[in-house]
């Protein structure tokens, strides 16, 4: 399958601190099918852990490659403003399943459970009771469970490395989790978490370009690693107005502090105006006795 491309801004090697390297342009390539026959089910399989809801999405690969010139928008950015829904656990949430499956539709499964041939794998699958729901090599099956919203990990996150947070199987391949990334300024966290980013890439030198291509699988590592692209260049950002309905955006200004939707900038101008109308009143008021 030919890999459609993503081609990143940064272009560079060179890494900050005097340590020089050398230039070469970078390509991501996406390599997953989109699939077809969308469903969601009931949870399936053995939950991590108890007193949260869950959903399972099933759908078969149709053979036909993700292309992400037909995206309207960056899937991280898609993504991490997806609607959720509490569960029954305060400090939990869960992303609604009508937003999931309509994600999954445009970029593909987040991450799939598909049938293996290693019997460990085929055992350990067994095991957790997902074998009964793959019936052929193109089902593929992602589990949802809750996970923990924005401030429980904010809390979680004090005093830990991201290595650590990661250790409680309530954060990772969490929406919270890349929230609480998006808007960090700890410095461990976000080193922490490119390394979580980088794992397992598998990348090579075009002979006939010179450009260096990285493959990536899923959609959860992409996402990843254009959050740590975008984060790195200063252009996470969220949104000042809190009724928007997808707050956290992409900066095409340092100096940015509302996303570009119209109910946003007409918010901003609202709010300009009463902020001089408060220090230009007694002026306005004089001006009209006179």
């Amino acid at each position: 399958m030919v890999a459609q491309q993503i081609r990143s801004k940064n272009s560079s090697t060179r890494r900050k601190g005097g340590r020089n390297g050398y230039e070469f342009p970078s390509v991501i390539e996406t390599d997953w099918q989109l699939p077809k026959d969308l469903e969601v089910k009931p949870f399936a399989g053995k939950r991590r852990y108890m007193g949260t809801d869950g959903y399972s999405i099933f759908g078969r690969l149709e053979g036909r490659p993700v292309n992400p010139a037909k995206w309207k928008e960056p899937p991280h950015r898609t993504f991490v403003n997806l609607p959720c829904k509490p569960t029954s656990v305060p400090e939990m949430e869960m992303i609604d399943p009508n937003a999931m499956l309509g994600f999954i539709r445009r970029c593909g499964f987040l991450y799939a459970i598909s049938q293996s041939d290693d019997p460990r794998m085929a055992r350990g699958m067994s095991r957790l009771g997902y074998s009964d729901h793959l019936n052929g090599a193109d089902d593929r099956l992602m589990p949802v469970e809750g996970s923990r919203n924005l401030q429980s990990i904010s809390e979680l996150a004090l005093g830990l490395s991201l290595k650590s947070l990661l250790e409680d199987p309530t954060v990772p391949l969490s929406q919270a989790l890349l929230k609480f990334v998006w808007q960090s300024n700890d410095r461990q966290i976000l080193a922490d978490f490119a390394q979580h980013a980088s794992r397992g890439l598998a990348s090579y030198c075009d002979f006939e370009t010179g450009e260096i291509i990285t493959t990536i699988k899923s959609v959860w590592a992409l996402v990843c690693l254009l959050i740590v692209r975008d984060r790195a260049a200063g252009r996470t950002a969220v949104c000042a107005n809190p009724e928007c309905p997808a707050p956290y955006f992409l900066k095409s200004r340092k100096t940015q502090k509302i996303c570009e939707a119209g109910e946003c900038v007409a918010w901003a101008q609202r709010n300009y105006a009463r902020k001089w109308w408060r220090e230009n009143e007694s002026k306005a008021a004089k001006g009209v006795a006179k």
